[in-house]
């Protein structure tokens, strides 16, 4: 029987009023009245993009505006809200700046003329997410123009030249320019003239990549991998003992930083220490007290490395404002009773009591650390020569007052890759008397047994894991 027409009626009004019910389900859970503008076909459909949307933001004001590496860039990158947005902020910036000479190959092939401040900027944004972050050429073009149109002072005509140069770059099948491209021409020279070219690539290749990760030195590495552990942190313990964080986000916010069971060093930083006390255990008496003298000491990661042995440490520190910085650290891990700062000059200070041992990490031009330290990559033949004539003739300064303090043993080391710097420092001191090369055995420093060279001595390349470092271990004769 059909159905009659009052009840037709009725289900065609049902259907009638549940339309903008139906409507709103479809679109998602209701969010209250709309109290602001309908959103235009530019506006982002989420929170999560215009999340990102301001990470790209701030990425092209600090490339614009300032270096990677500056108080101000961190500062922005704080900012953000999210741990995401910080990542990928961080990781614009800090490929942007690591490869720039490869994407200053591509500005120069696509653009007919160098544009300057945050126009350049925009054009290092986009390339960066198209040809190393593996970003969708349309979706880096479009976020980029969309960043380089939040700043007031940017012209249309800009936009369009931005544009069209990123177009053209996305369209090339041209192959990128090598990363030893993003070496400075003088940083270049110096490592193939000391090593040659095959491991001027490699360091290269290993700087030009942007590594998120931190390592660790811990007061005890059982209780601090429990701790990531419990807290779900990936972690890796290297044989040295240090622990690898992939990423940490935040250093302050990780856990066991407030408890000081932890601070920030690179596995090849963490040797120096760790050959000076193979050395102290050998030749100290049963029940002796350990007194060493940390040279050059700031920030403060080996000696707390040795005071969390029990031993009693002075570190010596020339700069005030790093002393200061090191016993916030000394603080931290609460070492304060084992671990002493003295602000003096390294080439007179005379320690109250003879030190059995002495660690000289000494001043240099720091060209091992170019994975966390970008502007190592880029300095100029005129800085360099200039820094590294004058940090070697400090060197011999404080190793000739050092060596009358009596000790017995002492460890030598720089985080530089200079010959100069590292070897021939070695031969100055030897031909000064009173010392003799301990040889270094392979069994004191597993996964870095390959980096012993004829003499006995260290020689890690960034390549190598970690940063760029070169020890040498005496005995006083």
């Amino acid at each position: 029987m059909p159905p009659r027409p009052s009840l037709l009626l009725v289900l065609f009004l049902l259907i009638i009023l549940s339309m903008p019910t139906l409507n709103c389900s479809l679109q998602g859970p209701a969010q209250g009245p709309v109290t602001g503008p309908v959103p235009t076909s530019n506006s982002h459909s989420n929170s999560h993009s215009n999340s990102h949307s301001n990470a790209r933001q701030v990425a092209l004001k600090i490339l614009s505006t300032s270096s990677s590496t500056s108080t101000k860039s961190s500062s922005l990158i704080s900012s953000l809200q999210s741990p995401s947005d910080r990542n990928l902020c961080t990781n614009l910036v800090q490929t942007a700046n690591r490869r720039e000479g490869q994407i200053d190959d591509i500005i120069q092939r696509h653009a007919k003329k160098r544009p300057k401040k945050v126009v350049l900027a925009a054009l290092k944004l986009g390339i960066v997410q198209m040809k190393f972050l593996d970003t969708p050429p349309h979706a880096a073009i479009y976020e980029t123009l969309e960043a380089l149109k939040t700043f007031p002072s940017v012209s249309k005509p800009q936009v369009s030249f931005v544009n069209a140069v990123l177009r053209s770059a996305s369209n090339s099948t041209s192959p990128l320019s090598p990363s030893t491209s993003n070496l400075s021409p003088h940083i270049s020279s110096t490592l193939s003239s000391d090593w040659g070219s095959s491991v001027m690539s490699e360091v290269a290749e290993v700087y030009s990549l942007h590594d998120g990760g931190v390592t660790l030195s811990c007061t005890d590495v059982d209780v601090v991998g429990e701790m990531f552990r419990t807290h779900n942190v990936t972690n890796e313990v290297s044989p040295l003992g240090s622990v690898g964080v992939k990423n940490p986000g935040s250093i302050k916010k990780l856990h066991g930083f407030d408890e000081g069971l932890w601070w920030v060093q690179d596995s090849s930083a963490s040797l120096p220490a760790i050959l000076l006390k193979n050395s102290i255990e050998r030749i100290k008496k049963e029940g002796e007290t350990v007194r060493v003298v940390d040279v050059c000491s700031a920030p403060g990661g080996k000696a707390m490395q040795m005071g969390s042995w029990g031993w009693e440490v002075e570190g010596v520190e020339l700069k005030e404002k790093r002393a200061k910085r090191m016993r916030e650290n000394i603080e931290r891990t609460r070492l304060q009773n084992k671990v002493t700062v003295t602000v003096a000059d390294a080439k007179t200070f005379q320690p109250s009591l003879p030190p059995l041992g002495f660690l000289l990490d000494a001043p240099c031009t720091a060209t091992g650390t170019g994975r966390k330290n970008v502007d190592v990559m880029r300095r100029s033949e005129a800085e360099g020569k200039k820094m590294e004539e004058e940090l070697v003739n400090t060197t011999v300064g404080i190793w000739e007052n050092a060596k009358h303090w009596g000790s017995k043993v002492c460890v030598f080391s720089v985080c530089s890759l200079s010959v100069r710097e590292g070897e021939s420092q070695v031969d100055t001191f030897l031909r000064m008397g009173g010392v003799e090369i301990d040889r270094i055995m392979p069994e004191e420093v597993p996964g870095f047994e390959g980096s012993i060279d004829e003499q006995g001595r260290l020689r890690i390349f960034p390549s190598d894991r970690g940063d760029g470092f070169f020890i040498t271990r005496f005995i006083f004769v």
